[in-house]
């Protein structure tokens, strides 16, 4: 039997089926798998949650890709050599990485960084080690001392 919401109105045919639907999946599944644990095992905490500190993207030449990003949006470079370049923009950085130097990956500040190997240093001061995800997606830990508040 389908399972309708009260929106103030009859819901149409396409809604109610496709609610129907979503319902069904989620109940399907016996929990949903993030990292290895089942998300019903996640509880709010009074820790601060990690923060996404940058996306790191290839890009082929860092001068030409700085050029396009910056007169296309308002963004500040914060770091720039031949093989890398972080750009600052008002809620986190983007990365430009020369293919071969890093992955493209996300970059996660987390206190638990040190707990997954030896942090290396990288040539901006920050302290980082990089892991995969269950997808195989490149993650760059890094530790939260390391990184500048701005």
């Amino acid at each position: 039997m389908p399972t309708f919401f009260d929106f103030g109105c009859q819901p149409d045919f396409k809604l109610s089926v496709w609610v129907e639907v979503f319902i069904f999946r989620v109940e399907g599944f016996p929990a949903i798998s993030v990292g290895g644990r089942a998300m019903s095992e996640h509880t709010p905490s009074e820790e601060p949650l990690d923060s996404i500190h940058h996306i790191a993207i290839s890009v082929p030449d860092i001068a030409a890709a700085i050029d396009w990003y910056c007169d296309t949006f308002r963004c500040t470079v914060s770091y720039q050599d031949e093989t890398w370049a972080m750009l600052q923009f008002s809620n986190l950085h983007l990365a430009l990485v020369t293919p071969g130097e890093h992955p493209p990956h996300l970059g996660v500040v987390t206190p638990q960084a040190a707990d997954f190997g030896r942090l290396r240093t990288h040539r901006d001061g920050t302290r980082a080690i990089y892991i995969s995800d269950v997808a195989g997606n490149a993650v760059e830990l890094l530790d939260p001392d390391s990184v500048d508040a701005g």
